[in-house]
């Protein structure tokens, strides 16, 4: 869970005064710690400004259009603040009896 740009998704989630290696690591290891075995997650295709989706929708539209209608049940690209509402809400109290799951953020992909 940790190894997929987590560091980037996470910065989305928290407001701008927060980004700070002084907080954003200590997260990242709790989170590590906590539930990188227990609770694998499997975000789809996330579009930010400079990652590969970012690119191809720049650089071939008519091929990202015909991944969206084939691949993508809700049609559209993920966000990092999508992944990462998930995330946070794992690392909350609420979601202390949620265990051995792989849960997806990938807006219908695998269905």
């Amino acid at each position: 869970m940790v190894g997929f740009g987590m560091r980037e998704l996470i910065r989305r989630a928290l407001p701008e005064s927060a980004h700070d290696d002084t907080i954003t690591e200590p997260l990242l290891k709790k989170m590590q710690a906590r539930y990188a075995e227990r609770l694998p997650l499997l975000p789809g295709a996330v579009a930010f400004p400079g990652s590969y989706w970012d690119e191809q929708s720049r650089e071939k539209p008519e091929r990202m259009a015909d991944f969206l209608r084939h691949h993508q049940a809700v049609g559209r690209m993920g966000t990092p603040e999508e992944v990462a509402w998930v995330v946070t809400f794992l690392c909350t109290e609420r979601a202390r009896h949620i265990t051995g799951e792989v849960i997806k953020v990938d807006g219908g992909q695998y269905i």
